[in-house]
């Protein structure tokens, strides 16, 4: 396993999906040159922008995050209304919506854009009174929601859980 996270340029939702687009295919490209046997990529903003033209033009396979995630959460949905919550990058895309609908038209998808919580978790700051306000502003667009199933969007998301599970439920 090899795994590239790339830090200098972190983090890829505020950015162009050109310049996100770019930045994946350097990285796998540097990868390629190593003899992978397949690719996994873990980020859900270089996910929505990159994996369609990598994985056409790539000699191995490749993959992910977004299909398998959208999978998830309809089948842990009993309702069919599914938050999605991402970066900047990941929401524009549509990629989760595009998913879910492929998957099942049934599902209501309420997307929301969370600019804030990458910086966050970058900073190290996310345990903290800071952190859970921060969030609990962030996700307050969602009260007046109906939904059962939240997709944390961004590999970073899974360690503000016990904030995002606070403001919107278990």
């Amino acid at each position: 396993i090899i795994y590239i996270g790339d830090t200098a340029r972190c983090p890829y939702g505020p950015r162009t999906s050109e310049e996100v687009r770019k930045f994946t295919w350097q990285l796998a490209n540097a990868l390629a040159k190593m003899n992978i046997k397949m690719l996994v990529i873990a980020c859900n903003t270089a996910t929505a922008v990159a994996l369609n033209s990598l994985s056409k033009k790539m000699p191995f396979p490749v993959i992910g995050v977004i299909f398998p995630g959208a999978r998830a959460a309809i089948k842990a949905s009993k309702s069919n209304e599914i938050v999605v919550l991402g970066t900047s990058g990941t929401i524009k895309s549509g990629a989760y919506e595009e998913a879910i609908a492929h998957l099942n038209s049934s599902s209501r998808v309420i997307p929301l854009a969370c600019p804030t919580f990458v910086p966050l978790v970058e900073s190290n700051e996310y345990e903290g009174d800071f952190a859970r306000n921060m969030v609990m502003e962030t996700l307050s667009p969602l009260k007046k929601e109906q939904f059962d199933t939240v997709i944390l969007g961004c590999t970073h998301y899974p360690l503000l859980q016990k904030h995002i599970e606070e403001a919107v439920g278990e």
